[in-house]
């Protein structure tokens, strides 16, 4: 199938080609199952692949469930409520029981209200679907490729479910890999905004000595702009692009808002509930953040490097955590950023970027003062590692073996072995019903 080839591709063969396989087999499926679910989406609509270069590129398409991700979660937690499946709120999983003799997965620990041990027999099987690790630092310091990263994911998704199951023997793989962008993060909000750019053309992005360092273009649209912020510079030692800035005019300042969070599009962190780290929602012009200090500002380029040097950028560095932080040096020559912004301006008066190829109509001077700049980190939605699972949804030991009564499903060892490709909700989707398929399909273990 072409949809599996692409997956193949995009992996580089990381992930076995007959997960793809099921992946892309069900995947064409899920309109047909939200019909019969009564999930009402728009769709199916052809659908831009990210690399179109790659094998099965043309076979994307995608639906849109009617209401976006609240509309889905809405529909599916109506249908769990009223087929009267109990949800144990304030009940954090802790550890799976294991027979030691046969090594099945027979049930769950779990805390009570945080604090009373009770011990969850399953019938046939469980399925771990407990997201990915953003909020772990000592596991994004020892597995991502850039540190310190920050998301605006699920707050909660601190890699419970990977080490619950590398207790019970569990591989893991794809623990390098992430769908994330560069991202505005402050220390007094633990969770990070969404980020797509300026609303006007007229920006940069610079790597902490003031050099451009790629497209800028890119992410509002790439799951994968992380990559561009792995390059480490073993003089100093340092990441060289952690944090990276984005740098703008007054023209661009007035042109709207830097984060996509105010509410107009379903990424941004403002648009979850307060009881679920939501952000405040940022100004329409930029000035509430300037005075924040969340953007610097300078009325030439030299007291803008200066306001950038001057600022401390806090950083959670493993395994000190929020409670001990740690500050991440900015030593910009201003003399790199002014040779910097005259190479783009000069782009921009001949419509041609030779360094990195932005399109023409995305080419706009930066020159009118005040000039302005936004520490960006790695990060966005969510991580993609955790333990191996087989195109049955079965979590296996480093060897690839089942282990017995243990599926997963989402983010949590995502097939997605290099690229980020495609929609997590979609793998939970799919995932979901060949674990559950497979898990009821069982024979009870007693």
């Amino acid at each position: 199938m072409d949809w599996a080839n692409y997956l193949f591709a995009a992996g580089y063969g990381n992930t076995p080609y007959e997960v793809c396989e099921a992946y892309a087999q069900l995947s064409v499926q899920i309109p047909a199952w939200c019909t019969k679910l009564g999930i009402p989406y728009t769709g199916p609509t052809a659908t831009a692949a990210e690399f179109p270069t790659l094998q099965g590129a043309s076979s994307f398409t995608s639906i849109t469930v009617v209401g976006d991700g609240p509309g889905l979660w809405t529909a599916l937690s109506g249908i769990v409520a009223g087929r009267n499946i109990p949800v144990l709120f304030n009940t954090p999983a802790t550890n799976l029981i294991q027979n030691p003799a046969t090594g099945e997965v027979i049930g769950v620990q779990a805390l009570s209200n945080f604090s009373e041990i009770m011990n969850i027999k399953a019938n046939k099987a469980v399925v771990l679907c407990t997201g990915g690790f953003e909020y772990s630092e000592t596991m994004k310091a020892n597995f991502l490729k850039s540190y310190p990263a920050h998301f605006y994911g699920w707050q909660y998704n601190t890699g419970d479910g990977i080490t619950m199951a590398q207790k019970v023997g569990a591989g893991l793989w794809h623990m390098t890999i992430l769908s994330a962008r560069a991202v505005p993060w402050f220390p007094d909000h633990a969770i990070a905004w969404g980020y797509s750019g300026p609303a006007a053309s007229g920006y940069i992005a610079v790597d902490k000595y003031g050099n451009r360092f790629a497209n800028e273009t890119q992410p509002a649209y790439s799951h994968n702009w992380w990559t561009q912020l792995t390059d480490y510079n073993l003089v100093t030692p340092e990441f060289s692009r952690v944090p990276s800035f984005v740098i703008f005019d007054e023209t661009t300042r007035k042109a709207g808002p830097l984060s996509f969070s105010s509410g107009s599009s379903p990424l941004g962190i403002s648009t979850l509930p307060a009881e679920l780290g939501g952000a405040p929602n940022w100004s329409s012009d930029n000035s509430a953040e300037i005075a924040k200090g969340y953007i610097q500002q300078g009325s030439t380029v030299a007291n803008l490097v200066a306001a950038i040097n001057g600022t401390t950028y806090t950083a959670y560095l493993s395994p000190a955590g929020p409670n001990n932080s740690t500050a991440i040096n900015v030593t910009m020559d201003p003399n790199v950023l002014t040779a910097t912004l005259n190479t783009w301006n000069a782009a921009c008066a001949a419509k041609v970027d030779s360094q990195f190829g932005r399109s023409a109509t995305s080419l706009v001077p930066i020159q009118t003062p005040p000039f302005y700049a936004m520490a960006l980190w790695p990060g966005g939605p969510n991580t993609y590692g955790g333990p191996i699972r087989n195109n049955q949804a079965q979590v296996c030991d480093p060897d690839n073996n089942p282990i017995p009564r243990l599926y997963s499903a989402g983010e949590l060892g995502s097939v997605n072995g290099q690229l980020a490709l495609g929609s997590s909700v979609l793998e939970g989707l799919v995932f979901g019903q060949i674990a559950a398929n497979n898990a009821v399909a069982q024979n009870p273990w007693s």
